[in-house]
């Protein structure tokens, strides 16, 4: 009676079909982890909206949150302010570490999270800066910071003109902030990523370059008699090859002296 064997090329597809396995596995094992990392995020910033925030008292400012900045800071020190932007998915704290690194995978209690933080420039003194940068992470389900290429299309520009706006709380108080430019740019351009600026020729030329770049007509005209606010991005081509999209926003209004 004749021995089947299993030949070389029986051997081979066998080996394919065990790799392929393997790398499928390995497929489903990151999207459940990175789903697992996105759920967990959305858990605590979550119980941080409800513990540490309430919609505003006065009547003439509904959309307005109370933000408990005393409270927050006891539990979270390095939370250094809180943006809101309903447009772009944002109710976030703002948080600011040592270095540009210890929160760029960590949420604010300091537990390891892919999604990191929205976190305040290093070097800058305060968020309040002439010029403040803050960063988050591009995420896939559009959370952190997932929306603000958005502003690259320009049908999505024309459709958000009166949206193109955020609200930021600090301890000192809550000031709206007006867009005025979105670029695509390097992680090293020193024209974007420069703080430590104070009021005067050098800043106002700082500003008008922004605008003059970018890449959607915006309708804020900054003069450079306001501080300005840089929100950053990584784009899809990945934070490795140091590719970034930046939205600028000049500080307008102080909205809780307009409450009174």
């Amino acid at each position: 009676m004749k021995k089947h064997t299993k030949g070389p090329g029986r051997r081979f597809w066998f080996a394919v079909q065990v790799l392929a396995g393997a790398a499928a596995l390995t497929a489903l094992g990151l999207m459940v982890w990175t789903w697992w990392g996105y759920r967990q995020s959305a858990r605590a910033f979550e119980q941080l909206q409800q513990q540490y925030t309430a919609p505003a008292a006065s009547a003439q400012d509904t959309e307005l949150l109370d933000v408990d900045f005393e409270a927050l800071r006891q539990d979270w020190p390095d939370v250094v302010a809180w943006i809101q932007w309903p447009l772009m998915g944002l109710d976030h704290p703002i948080v600011q570490g040592s270095t540009n690194t210890q929160y760029l995978r960590a949420l604010p209690d300091g537990s390891w999270n892919n999604g990191g933080s929205i976190f305040l420039e290093a070097n800058n003194e305060t968020v309040l800066d002439w010029h403040a940068i803050v960063y988050g992470h591009n995420m896939r389900d559009g959370s952190m910071f997932g929306q603000l290429m958005n502003f690259l299309d320009e049908d999505f520009c024309a459709r958000n003109a009166d949206q193109a706006w955020f609200i930021l709380y600090t301890p000192e108080g809550i000031w709206r902030y007006d867009l005025f430019s979105v670029e695509q740019v390097m992680s090293t351009d020193p024209g974007v990523y420069m703080v430590g600026y104070l009021p005067g020729e050098e800043f106002n030329g700082f500003v008008q370059a922004m605008k003059e770049r970018s890449a959607r007509a915006l309708g804020s005209k900054p003069d450079g008699t306001r501080p300005v606010m840089t929100l950053s991005t990584c784009t899809s081509v990945g934070a490795e090859a140091g590719h970034r999209i930046t939205l600028h926003a000049v500080q307008g209004d102080r909205l809780d002296q307009l409450k009174a």
